[in-house]
């Protein structure tokens, strides 16, 4: 009974993308209401299988970025990578991703494959991937509806904490407040007080002492509970990016050049410390001069800030803008940058490299 109740869910948020439903706040609230229903007869599965590769940047959005549209350039990308330090032609299959990453051990101690399952696969990168491609083939305003644009937050917030750099950035957060005595291990293994003392930074801690702070040591069996963090955080500043507001930037028409993609590909742009931030604070994103980034496509960003924009919603004419972004996104990278085009990231490497020594 429990598993019809969920699947029922399903069929109508399904039929609600389709149909575009949820245009108004009233009849979002009622799909949500619903939702929120059969939701609470979901039931947890565990096939237990492991040894797959997961993708932490989703392959429907580096596909944006593929080589060619159809042939046998259609499954590859260029990919820069600062470990190899060279650049050569993979297969989308094989970025961004590592192996059972999201794998857990669940309360019975079993290896689960829930979150990469279940939350990314099914739920986010399905829905996720329905509305980013309406934003990449509108040619005017983004006329998105509540449900749609919803969604999109929580595919952002997401994808902000779901990659390897954003775990590392929790570790660096633990292992600073253990050692300054913010809170004790035991603590860890509360909900409110994880909650409290690292979702919401509760300890105090400011983006200048994470950028300074080298760990000494690390903490073994912690994995579980960065995966936690890490989908506890989305959730938390999800509803903070949908209240913002949504704009899109193009790469100019006159402009050679195009977006890349990296391997942590959601850029913070701190217009208070004018930078692109190296550490993913996470409790300043409500700022109202921060700005939230993200490519979906060789031409085109999104992003969401607490100001809007007068007139259009979408910049094409800003050249710098564009060349600040890439930067971003090579400033950013854990080891990989791919793109459509082996040149452009030949070209941003002569520019880039000399900054990137200093900075990274």
């Amino acid at each position: 009974m429990k598993r019809l109740i969920s699947k029922i869910g399903r069929k109508i948020l399904n039929f609600a993308f389709k149909h575009r439903l949820g245009k108004s706040r009233w009849s979002a609230k009622c799909i949500y209401l619903v939702l929120d229903l059969t939701g609470r007869f979901e039931t947890y599965t565990n096939t237990e299988k492991t040894g797959d590769e997961h993708h932490y940047v989703p392959q429907f959005l580096l596909r944006r970025f593929r080589i060619s549209e159809q042939g046998a350039d259609k499954g590859q990308v260029w990919q820069f990578s600062y470990f190899k330090r060279k650049i050569e032609k993979t297969g989308i299959s094989k970025v961004a991703c590592l192996s059972d990453f999201y794998i857990f051990k669940d309360i019975e101690g079993k290896k689960s494959d829930f979150v990469e399952k279940k939350i990314f696969s099914e739920m986010l990168e399905h829905f996720g991937n329905t509305v980013i491609k309406r934003l990449n083939t509108i040619d005017g305003e983004p006329d998105l509806t509540f449900l749609e644009e919803s969604t999109l937050a929580v595919f952002i917030a997401h994808q902000l904490t779901r990659v390897p750099a954003f775990y590392i950035a929790i570790e660096k957060f633990i292992l600073h407040s253990l050692e300054h005595q913010k809170f004790d291990i035991p603590s860890l293994g509360s909900f409110e007080l994880m909650q409290q003392n690292i979702v919401r930074n509760g300890v105090g801690l400011s983006t200048d002492e994470l950028l300074k702070y080298k760990p000494k040591v690390s903490i073994k069996g912690i994995n579980n509970h960065i995966g936690s963090l890490s989908r506890q955080i989305a959730e938390h500043v999800a509803e903070g990016i949908f209240r913002g507001n949504l704009h899109i930037i193009d790469v100019p028409t006159k402009m050679n050049d195009q977006f890349v993609i990296s391997d942590n590909p959601v850029i913070l742009l701190d217009f208070q410390r004018m930078e692109i931030l190296q550490y993913p604070a996470w409790w300043e994103l409500g700022k109202e001069d921060m700005w939230i980034l993200m490519p979906i496509s060789p031409t085109r960003y999104i992003f969401y800030t607490k100001s809007k924009r007068r007139g259009s919603v979408i910049e094409n004419e800003n050249e710098d803008l564009v060349r600040l972004l890439n930067f971003g996104q090579y400033l950013n990278a854990t080891d990989e940058v791919l793109a459509k085009d082996k040149d452009i990231i030949l070209r941003h490497l002569k520019v880039y490299t000399p900054e990137l020594k200093r900075m990274r």
